[in-house]
């Protein structure tokens, strides 16, 4: 088993950090040939992927990783047999939702007509849910340099195909969609084919592994209701502003929401090496590095998100005219409230971490059908009458009731509390850039200049990043295979 290494950990988020910036791109591909109203359809197709494909997938991948090198339930040759039940998932899915298809083109976009939308929806779901399966082989064997080389190229092709499908060819929304599809089928087709002549990794009789995917199904059961209550609380405000406001205004909320977006994705890439590394240790009977591993990267998150708000909140307005068009007009304060959700949300991720160390998935439910219910609760008072500013404050407000639950959650289980002296002292400092950047800065650059050089400032003088301590935790206090 390979270690992580701090070269690799900087390289997958820069990768990851490059990935979002494609996202800007598509907006200023799309929004400036098509308009904001194909933004909008674009965005919800996308959002809807982003529910199904977990759902599709049962959670699996999780499991893969999860249980890579586990004693009893090793995950590494069964592969094959994992797809197979991605596939047989798909199937019953598609079947159901094609069978009402008016129902949900008008749920998803408003209007009952639009099936042929929902079909495109479908075939960029089934690729995208191969994808992620199969791409967790690198993530479970500590290949983060493949994985992130896979997702560069993958991005990169992405928005060329994109780009002349729109700007060359004058395709509309399923131009779209298919520059996304047709890159991630062709690199599953390589992936599948690398595997089944090298790694022999792929067996797809499922008989020979039934016990091991029973194992992994039970596993991963209770993550799937997690996924819809995920969902709820993240995305459900565009449906909500889809049968308000139409679909023009989702996609500019949509546009505004990238920037949340930004800091979800870098915790995610954080995340996506952060929890294997803390199984191995867990894995290996030194629980208490495995926790604070967690509590060392949550710190760095949070602290280091709280400057990424302040920038977002000073020149976000702004660099969604640039990107976009005049049409998207969204105030300050709106881009503030998600991305501080955002960071909250992310924040908390690693205390969710704690229930798959404990193998405790079955708890995960019950603390997101609190928040869930809050945000439809919020959703149905705000949006309505506030629309963009309510569905950015109902997110705000259920993104802080569900930290609040797991910070308690995290402190009690293993004393997982966040630097709130630090935070403190790091709020100063981004508000004091912040009236500093508005008051006497002309120009976004410098804005953005401001707000660098406030945060090095700030990791000087109250040394709240432990890099030494961070490189070691990386590259000696390894756990092998």
């Amino acid at each position: 088993m390979k270690s992580i290494s701090f070269f690799s950990l900087s390289y997958h988020l820069f990768i990851k950090f490059l990935t979002v910036i494609g996202s800007f791109v598509t907006l200023n591909l799309v929004a400036g040939h098509l308009g904001a109203t194909a933004y909008g359809y674009w965005a919800q197709i996308n959002s809807t992927a982003n529910l199904l494909v977990p759902v599709v997938l049962l959670q699996l991948p999780v499991a893969f990783v999860r249980f890579y090198q586990a004693k009893d339930f090793p995950s590494n040759q069964a592969m094959g047999s994992l797809l197979i039940v991605n596939w047989v998932t798909f199937a019953f899915l598609g079947g159901l939702f094609l069978l009402f298809e008016g129902v949900f083109s008008q749920l998803l976009f408003g209007r009952d007509d639009l099936t042929d939308f929902l079909r495109l929806l479908f075939v960029f779901v089934f690729f995208k849910s191969n994808l992620q399966m199969v791409t967790s082989y690198f993530r479970a064997s500590g290949q983060t340099n493949t994985y992130s080389n896979i997702l560069a190229i993958d991005a990169a092709v992405q928005i060329i195909l994109l780009w002349v499908f729109i700007a060359i060819l004058n395709f509309s929304v399923e131009g779209v969609v298919l520059s996304y599809v047709a890159v991630d089928a062709v690199i599953v087709l390589i992936i599948l084919l690398w595997m089944w002549l090298f790694k022999k990794n792929l067996r797809f009789v499922i008989a020979n592994q039934r016990k091991t995917i029973t194992h992994f199904v039970y596993y991963c059961i209770p993550l799937v209701p997690h996924v819809f209550l995920f969902w709820i609380f993240n995305l459900s405000d565009r449906y909500f502003l889809v049968h308000y406001h139409g679909i023009k205004t989702t996609g500019i909320y949509n546009a505004a929401y990238l920037f949340g977006s930004m800091l979800i994705v870098v915790q995610a890439a954080l995340n996506f090496i952060v929890l294997p590394e803390a199984i191995r240790l867990w894995e290996a009977g030194r629980k208490y590095a495995a926790f604070m591993m967690l509590k060392q990267f949550q710190d760095i998150f949070l602290l280091s998100g709280i400057f990424v708000v302040g920038v977002f909140s000073v020149v976000g307005a702004d660099v969604l005219k640039i990107v976009g068009t005049g049409e998207f007009d969204v105030p300050p304060w709106v881009i503030m409230l998600i991305t501080t959700g955002a960071l909250l949300f992310g924040t908390d991720q690693f205390i969710r971490n704690i229930f798959h160390l404990q193998k405790k998935t079955k708890q995960l439910p019950l603390f997101f059908l609190v928040t869930a219910v809050c945000n439809v609760l919020f959703n149905f008072l705000l949006i309505p009458r506030l629309g963009i500013f309510g569905a950015a404050c109902s997110t705000f407000i259920t993104f802080l009731i569900q930290y609040l639950i797991l910070v308690y959650y995290g402190y009690k289980v293993a004393l997982l509390l966040p630097d709130y002296k630090n935070c403190l002292k790091v709020l100063l400092v981004v508000a004091l850039a912040a009236i500093t950047a508005i008051y006497w800065s002309p120009y976004l650059v410098t804005d953005i200049l401001i707000f660098v050089v406030a945060y090095f400032l700030a990791v000087f003088l109250f040394n709240w990043i432990d890099i030494k301590g961070l490189w070691s935790m990386l590259n000696k206090n390894k756990v092998h295979e």
